[in-house]
């Protein structure tokens, strides 16, 4: 279903605090594209967004 949307629930401690967000709606092949960035990185997703 390319128009699906998802949830991602980010959690990353940061500062010795968890940061926790919740982004709703996000398109499957943005999500997507976040995964793979982050995985170039070497990072999470939670570490690539925050």
């Amino acid at each position: 279903m390319e128009n699906a949307c998802s949830t991602m629930a980010l959690s990353h401690k940061r500062g010795g605090a968890v940061v926790t967000i919740t982004i709703r709606d996000v398109p499957v092949h943005v999500r997507d594209e976040i995964a793979r960035r982050a995985k170039l990185r070497g990072q999470s997703i939670g570490e690539y967004v925050l």
